[in-house]
Parts: C-alpha cells; structure tokens; sequence
C-alpha cells in the first residue's frame, strides 16, 4: 500500500488498552494532516489517466509523511483513602447491649454512623460487639439493635443509601476508601461506582477484566462469586444510567 501512495498510520494494541482515547486523539491528528494536504493539492491530483493507471508500480514514488508525535500521559489511578473507624470506647455504655437503653444505644450507633458513613448495618453491629467485648451479636440482641437502627433512620437521624446507613449527604461523595473488611458486600455503591468508573478510564477491558482490575484496587488478591455479583451489578446499573457503556471492546466510559 505504501509503493501505491497510501500513508499508513499504525495502531499498537498495547497502547490502544493502556489510553484508546489518546489513540483516537492520534488518528484524527493524523487525518486532519491529510485533509489539510488535500485541500491544497492540484483540482485534478485525484484523477489519473488510463495510461498512468497502466504504468509499472515501481515507477510509483511512494509518499512518506512526517509522523506525528503525540504525547500521551500515564493515567492517573485513583487512591483509595484510608478506612477510619469510629472509636466507641469514649462514649458510656451498658453493662449489657440485649438490655442497653434506647438513648446510649443512638449515641453508639450515630457515632458510628457519622465517623464510617456511607456504613452497612453489619459493620456497625461489630463496632458494638468490640464495645460490650462480645464473641457474637445474634438473636434478641441483634434485633434489638436493628430495631433502633430502624427507629432511626424513621426519625431521619440517620439515613439509609441502598441499605448503608449514612449521616451527611456529603457523606454519599466521599473520596472512595479501603474496605471496612473483607466482604465486598459491606463496600458502599456509592464509593464502588466511582472505583469502577476511574477502572474504566485508565484502560479498555472486558467485563471479566474490569472486574478483575477492581478486585485488584480493593485489595482482594481472588474475586470470588460474591465479589463478582456485586461488581457485576453495579456495572450494570452504571450502564443503565449512562456512565458506561459496553461494546466489543469491552467497557468504557460513556
């Protein structure tokens, strides 16, 4: 194609994964050469005659065109802050928690829920089994706990996000953390989405891929079948609202 005039403009699959949008930044700089060389080109450059169209091909100059050389910048990956966990020590507590009152039993769990929030109900009921010095939170204990978890986000104290329980609304757009622990379903969707979306900028993949990559940024070293549902879902909600979108070549941004 080169001997016959054609100006090729190469690709790399490695480069193409690590930033397409740059690539693509790269093709039309290069198409835009070629319009503006077009443009000024003689009326009749694009027609040839029969006996040209007949003439051997070694005869054919070919054209190298200068390459161009773009940039293109590492992406940045984004860091996860570190988890902060609510300190429950300071804050007077019961002997017992199936028997804590109403009152002492708020102040524990907004406590939580203002230092952790967005927080999954789970997390907050450990925080209180390390305050009485509980093995396990199970039974009459457990739903009594619940039922004043329940109470307050009904009195609007505190509010619930897809079932994590937060204070503040700026809660909902904290920068993303470390996990609380290590199950994937205590990882709150609103700091899950933006790790899957900045997944989606740094480089192309497919869904197994990106699910992969986003494990890796959570610091689980396996993603199993709970992690991959999860991931799994939110994927496809970001999807559905528009975030993503999903093509032969795997995920992208919007």
């Amino acid at each position: 194609l080169e001997g016959l005039g054609w100006t090729i403009h190469r690709v790399w699959s490695t480069s193409w994964i690590r930033n397409p949008s740059a690539e693509v930044h790269q093709i039309e700089a290069t198409l835009e050469v070629a319009r503006s060389r077009a443009k000024t080109s003689a009326p009749d450059a694009a027609f040839v005659s029969e006996e040209a169209r007949l003439e051997p091909l070694t005869k054919v100059e070919p054209r190298r065109d200068e390459p161009i050389e773009v940039e293109v910048a590492e992406p940045v990956v984004l860091q996860l802050a570190d988890y902060e966990q609510s300190f429950l020590q300071d804050i007077y507590a019961g002997s017992e928690l199936r028997v804590e009152g109403d009152g002492t039993l708020n102040r524990l769990i907004l406590a939580v829920v203002k230092t952790e929030g967005p927080v999954h109900p789970d997390v907050v009921i450990d925080r209180l089994r390390v305050r009485y010095g509980l093995g396990r939170v199970r039974g009459s204990t457990r739903d009594h706990v619940e039922w004043r978890i329940q109470r307050l986000v009904a009195a609007d104290e505190a509010h619930d996000d897809g079932g994590f329980l937060y204070g503040k609304p700026d809660q909902l757009q904290r920068q993303p953390r470390k996990p609380a622990d290590r199950n994937i379903d205590h990882y709150p969707p609103s700091e899950l989405r933006r790790v899957i979306i900045d997944v989606a900028h740094s480089f192309l993949a497919a869904r197994a891929g990106l699910i992969v990559e986003v494990a890796r940024r959570l610091g689980f070293s396996r993603t199993g079948g709970r992690l991959t549902t999860t991931v799994n879902r939110a994927v496809d909600n970001l999807i559905a609202l528009g975030d993503l979108e999903e093509g032969l070549g795997g995920i992208r941004p919007a």
